[in-house]
Parts: C-alpha cells; sequence; structure tokens
C-alpha cells in the first residue's frame, strides 16, 4: 500500500523539479528580454536625431566600426536601429538624389510605404510606376546642368525626418565610398515660417511638377510640423538667373556668412568632382564661403597614388572627376591640392575615397563656436554653387543641389569638434608627396 504513495511522492518531486527547471528558464529568458531592451534603449540614445551632428555612412569593410556610422535601412526604422524585430512606423518617402538602384529601393515599395523618387533624367516629366510609386525628373535650364540634390524626406506617425547628405540611392554609395549624412526630426505641430521652411519649401516647388501633390499622395504637409528649432540653415541650389541673392547657391552662403560680421582666415573643401577653377572663381568662393576675398584654401582631392592603393583600386574612382584639360589650365589652384587619409580617430577607415562635399571656414584650423561647416551635395564648381553675373547683382545657377550650414553658436565648440572627429577623412589633410599627381578620370581609368 506505500508503494503508490510512494510513486506519488516522487511524481510530485520530478513535478516541482521540472516547474523549477520552467521557472529558471523563464527567468533567463525575461533577463535576456530585459538585458536586449536596456542595450536597445542604450543603442537607440546613441543616435543624436536633434540636428546637431552628422554621421558616415556604414563602410562594408570597417573592421571595429565606430558608433557615428549609418546605414540607409537604418534611416528608414524611427529608431534607427534597423532591427527586424522594431515595429516599421515609416509611412512615406519622399527621396531626391542623382541616381538609383532599383533593387536599392525595392524593399520600400514591398513594405508598401508611398513613395516619391525625384531624379536626373534627360526626360522631364512625371511618371506614375504604381499606384504607390512615383517618379519625378524636373527640367533644367541647360543640357549639362543636373538634379543632384540627395534630400529626403520620411514620414513617421508623430515626425518628419529632414536628411540632407551627399549619398546617391545606390549600394555602391552606402557600403563603398565616404559620405556623409545630417538629419533631423520635426515634430508634429506648428511653427510659424522661418528661413529653414522656407528654403525647403522653395525648394520642393521648383522640383515638383503642378500635378503632383505631396500632401494628397504621401500625406506630407509641411505645415503639420513644428521647425522652430532647426540647428542648421539650408543652402538649395536650383537652376536659372536671378537677382535674388538670399536664397541661391554661394550667393545664399555669402548672404549668411556676412551677416554673422566674422571673416574667416582659411577654408577646407573636400569634394568629388571639380570644375573649371581659377583665380577669379576661387576668389569668389573664398568671398562667400569665408567673408575673405584672399582666404586661404586647401582642397581635399585624391592622388592617382591614393586611388590605386584604395581598397576597389582605380576602378573605385569612378566617381572621382577632374578632367584633365582643367587641371593643366594655367589658373587651375593645383598648389591647394591636399591629399584624402584616414580620421586620425579612427586608423581602421581606411584606403576608402570619399563622395562627400565639406566646406570648413575656420582661422588656423582653431575650431570654436564660430567654425562654419558645410555639407550636402554641391561639389567645387560653378555649375554647383552659381555664377556671377552683371557685377555680382546676378547669379547663374545650373544645378540642384542641397546641402546644411552651421553657423556660429556660443557653445557650440565641443559639438564642432565632435563633427571633425566623425569626418570620413583626416583634418588637417597631408601634402601631396613629391611625385604625386591629383587622380585625372579621363587620363588614368581604361
Amino acid at each position: 500500500m506505500d508503494v503508490p504513495v510512494k510513486r506519488k511522492r516522487e511524481e510530485d518531486e520530478e513535478d516541482s523539479v521540472e516547474e523549477d527547471k520552467n521557472y529558471e528558464e523563464n527567468n533567463l529568458i525575461l533577463r535576456e528580454l530585459a538585458h536586449q531592451r536596456r542595450k536597445r534603449k542604450e543603442e537607440s540614445s546613441a543616435f543624436i536625431k536633434d540636428g546637431t551632428t552628422i554621421y558616415m555612412t556604414a563602410l562594408d569593410y570597417i573592421q571595429n566600426p565606430p558608433s557615428h556610422l549609418l546605414s540607409f535601412r537604418q534611416l528608414m526604422y524611427e529608431d534607427l536601429l534597423e532591427n527586424p524585430r522594431s515595429p516599421k512606423t515609416l509611412i512615406s518617402a519622399l527621396l531626391t538624389t542623382f541616381c538609383y538602384e532599383e533593387t536599392f529601393i525595392a524593399p520600400l515599395l514591398k513594405q508598401g510605404i508611398k513613395t516619391c523618387l525625384i531624379t536626373e533624367s534627360s526626360s522631364p516629366g512625371r511618371f506614375n510606376i504604381s499606384e504607390g510609386f512615383t517618379i519625378i525628373s524636373p527640367r533644367k535650364e541647360v543640357s549639362w546642368g543636373k538634379f543632384h540634390a540627395k534630400l529626403f524626406l520620411l514620414k513617421f506617425p508623430d515626425k518628419l525626418r529632414v536628411v540632407v547628405c551627399s549619398a546617391n540611392l545606390v549600394q555602391y554609395d552606402w557600403a563603398s565610398i565616404g559620405q556623409v549624412v545630417w538629419f533631423q526630426d520635426f515634430p508634429a505641430g506648428y511653427s510659424r515660417e522661418n528661413s529653414f521652411l522656407a528654403q525647403l519649401q522653395r525648394f520642393l516647388v521648383k522640383v515638383m511638377p503642378i500635378s503632383y501633390d505631396m500632401k494628397e499622395h504621401l500625406g506630407i504637409d509641411l505645415e503639420n510640423y513644428d521647425f522652430s528649432n532647426p540647428k542648421v540653415e539650408l543652402v538649395c541650389s536650383v537652376p536659372g538667373r536671378t537677382p535674388d541673392l538670399a536664397n541661391s547657391g554661394q550667393a545664399r552662403m555669402r548672404r549668411l556668412i556676412s551677416q554673422t560680421g566674422n571673416t574667416y582666415s582659411d577654408l577646407l573643401i573636400q569634394c568629388s568632382s571639380l570644375g573649371k577653377l581659377n583665380r577669379k572663381v576661387m576668389g569668389e568662393f573664398c568671398k562667400s564661403f569665408a567673408n575673405n576675398l584672399l582666404a586661404n584654401y586647401e582642397i581635399i582631392f585624391p592622388s592617382l597614388r591614393t586611388v590605386e592603393n584604395s581598397h576597389l583600386g582605380k576602378g573605385g574612382g569612378g566617381t572621382t572627376f577632374i578632367k584633365e584639360e582643367h587641371c593643366n589650365a594655367a589658373e587651375f589652384p593645383k598648389k591647394a591640392l591636399r591629399d584624402i587619409a584616414s580620421p586620425l580617430e579612427f586608423p581602421q577607415i581606411c584606403k576608402h575615397l570619399s563622395h562627400s562635399k565639406v566646406v570648413i571656414a575656420h582661422n588656423n584650423y582653431e575650431i570654436d563656436d564660430d567654425t562654419i561647416f558645410y555639407f550636402g551635395s554641391h561639389n567645387l564648381s560653378p555649375a554647383a554653387w552659381g555664377t556671377w553675373e552683371k557685377n555680382s547683382t546676378r547669379i547663374y545657377m545650373m544645378n540642384y543641389e542641397m546641402g546644411v550650414l552651421f553657423l556660429p553658436k556660443p557653445g557650440s565648440k565641443a559639438m564642432k569638434k565632435e563633427m571633425v572627429r566623425r569626418l570620413p577623412f583626416a583634418v588637417p589633410p597631408p601634402k601631396y608627396q613629391e611625385n604625386d599627381e591629383p587622380w585625372l578620370i579621363d587620363k588614368h581609368l581604361n
């Protein structure tokens, strides 16, 4: 008679052990989930979303990547974490680019994200590809003008993310060469018109055909967001001749920088394409970017040696342009050219080329509250920034471009030093070696 009782006790003990085991397993799972939530919160907080800094694209080959790298996919997530378990809250997207790959933007379309793509084409117009996907190609003033802006408007449930960068919508641009990305999240609300909002509206009016209503197709109404605290000024270029010197290319730069009352002794300029430059053109750029016609300037542009030794070799130099004819012209500022090198604090970001476009107005590399930074799509060319006409009372623009400008601000020294730290190249840049020559695409790329 005792046997069943003993068996019952053994079964109770086994059940108890099993329950304890399950309890421990559940506890481990809960602790792991709590750890993941804490880690996720810490990672999310590492991303600064208020527009006070810049990010670099997440290049594929970087070992031990630093925290200031950002992918295109991450920008599409509200929390920027690109976690498969993250809720996909992106509602619609306006994307502008010089060129694109269908495969690169396909994930947005497959997820049903309403998308408008504005891009360069020899055939201007509006093309309704599907119910939720429209392509627009703006009209240009001249055949050699380009639509070159990289602006994204990303609508989330209670905010609008405004992104300005130097990368096109192709995998190569986001994974293989250095780029700079700026963005700021603007909350739902209302604000009186300011210069940031006015510039954004002006640019969109110029690139959108009358037949396309962004509010109707994307649900994006700029009047429904609070733009009262932008951390930057927008600098746009739109094609045409205009006496409006407050809104166009380098004329806008000149107006904004001269209004600070500061002059700068030095300029650092980095870009992926150099146009037809001479003493007059560079003097105008110095006046516009440094408020100083005689500013010293350095131009970061890779040498042939640097391109050959980069991860992709000469084949990777296809997005880096100077024509041999322009470079060999008598007044081309060849002595101002500097090579590209790894960022000083991040030697693992090495052997790459940069497609970013950066201007820094400084005094002997003293980064302080007054230092000025530009980031965006403008290369160093009259086509991008505009040509002065009629004794500088009119400016002639050829390209569509978009950039952001950080002006002097009390207490911004640490923020600006951090931006220098996050650039995809060394500041100050190294000089060319004795036998170096600049990378000339029409001479060196077979």
